[in-house]
């Protein structure tokens, strides 16, 4: 009876280990700077060694949240709209960090006007059609900027670009007069001859998130404090060596070659594990709400998660 003891009782430490022991952690990537700090933290041995990372690229906001649904990967970088619509019938998504945030000098978004427009102030944009992707994180941003600056809903127009390379050579085209476009994207556009209207850097409303699935989360909640930390770890790499950090964003084709030279390393990536404030989170639902695109509040405890020791 003894030994059929000691048999259960190591056969129960080696399933509870083997939970997280060699267990996967698939992080579905776009094709964005903030990436950098998962293939960083990837590279130096920064993630600890209970469990294996695998990187997933993706080419667009829906293939990850198809991917997402699917369990087919655990974590993602995305936005506050992205999680607040993956909850919107029940809580699959927990925020888990803050990955990213416009602060001052370190834009996330930009609204430019095409090279032939005429338009260099912002009261010219009044009623021209904003090429954007509809519903996303820059939309909100660039809609909320414009009401701050007293346009009202009567003058704000957008026209829907999905593709961030369609909008650009749109833009650069002259075939729409204005458009919002991504760091560091934008400033290509501004090499190629468009105008600088305005960027988001001193407004509290650009936020990018590290977000984990619930079902991933509930299991391991070991693998979140390890994550963030490895995370963080790479993001004072990039700073310490931003040159450095320029070559990995080129060679992973974050940053385009013919900006390497004059583009700087954005202050943006962020340095800790704050999470966004409940009212960032309430002003997100609101925005959905107006637009029909939430029919109701999903409370803040519920989604963002703090883990021991965060």
């Amino acid at each position: 009876m003894r030994i059929l003891k000691l048999v259960l009782m190591v056969f129960s430490i080696f399933f509870l280990t083997s939970q997280v022991l060699g267990y996967k952690v698939r992080i579905g990537l776009l094709p964005i700077l903030e990436s950098l700090t998962v293939h960083i933290a990837k590279e130096k041995g920064y993630f600890p060694s209970e469990f294996e990372v695998e990187i997933v690229p993706v080419g667009s906001a829906a293939e990850r949240d198809q991917l997402l649904a699917s369990g087919e990967i655990d974590i993602v970088i995305n936005d506050l709209l992205a999680v607040a619509l993956f909850n919107s019938k029940r809580i699959q998504l927990y925020v888990i960090g803050t990955s990213a945030k416009a602060v001052k000098g370190s834009p996330m978004f930009f609204l430019l006007s095409s090279p032939k427009s005429g338009i260099s102030k912002l009261e010219q944009v009044k009623g021209i059609p904003i090429a954007v992707s509809e519903n996303t994180l820059p939309h909100y941003v660039i809609e909320k900027i414009l009401e701050s600056n007293g346009f009202k809903p009567s003058e704000i127009s957008f026209l829907p670009i999905p593709r961030i390379p369609d909008r650009m050579s749109a833009l650069i085209s002259d075939r729409v007069k204005a458009a919002v476009l991504p760091d560091p994207l934008a400033f290509l556009a501004l090499k190629e001859g468009c105008n600088l209207i305005l960027e988001d850097s001193q407004y509290d409303y650009s936020i990018d998130v590290f977000s984990a699935r619930k079902e991933f989360l509930d299991r391991y909640p070991q693998v979140v404090s390890g994550f963030l930390s490895a995370i963080y770890k790479a993001v004072n790499e990039i700073y310490t060596n931003r040159e450095w950090a320029k070559e990995m964003l080129v060679e992973r084709k974050l940053l385009p070659p013919s900006l390497k030279e004059s583009y700087g390393i954005p202050d943006y990536l962020s340095r800790s594990f704050s999470l966004p404030s409940p009212s960032q989170w309430q002003e997100v639902l609101k925005w959905l709400k107006k637009r029909q695109l939430l029919e109701d509040d999903i409370p803040y405890e519920k989604v963002f998660y703090r883990s021991k020791g965060s």
